[in-house]
């Protein structure tokens, strides 16, 4: 098998050179996603094989919108473990949007006010369409 850390570098490489064009691009985009402090001298170190922190991967993918690293990681998973975390997903999704929508119309009932009622009507909506989406999920 090959090595998994040279083949991440190899990625992360690639995701700097082709969507942040320079560095100082890469490094403020990490800063600005993180908090931290990185520099282009220690992106430079990184992109040759000193090694990508998570939070850095994740910070730079989210940034250009494309997860090499992250599918390259999913492959690991068998097509069950995927599926499972979608519905986890999905099913924690859909017990959020049901709370905020019982606690929307709880506010109608205190205040009789239209903006409630409003609200309350969309959050209604929003867990309809999350519940939908698990129930699509689980149908499959």
């Amino acid at each position: 098998m090959a090595n998994p850390a040279k083949i991440i570098n190899t990625m992360m490489r690639a995701l700097v050179h082709n969507h942040f064009g320079c560095l100082d691009a890469a490094a403020a985009t990490i800063n600005d996603a993180t908090g931290g402090s990185v520099c282009k001298g220690t992106v430079s170190k990184r992109m040759n094989g000193s090694g990508w922190p998570m939070q850095d991967i994740m910070a730079l993918e989210d940034a250009a919108g494309v997860y090499p690293v992250t599918r390259f990681m999913a492959r690991r998973m068998s097509d069950i473990d995927i599926q499972n975390a979608c519905l986890m997903t999905l099913t924690t999704a859909s017990i959020k949007e049901a709370g905020e929508s019982h606690a929307a119309a709880l506010r109608v009932i205190q205040s009789n006010d239209a903006n409630d009622a409003a609200t309350a009507v969309r959050k209604a909506d929003e867990a309809v369409a999350a519940a939908k989406r698990l129930l699509d999920a689980l149908d499959q």
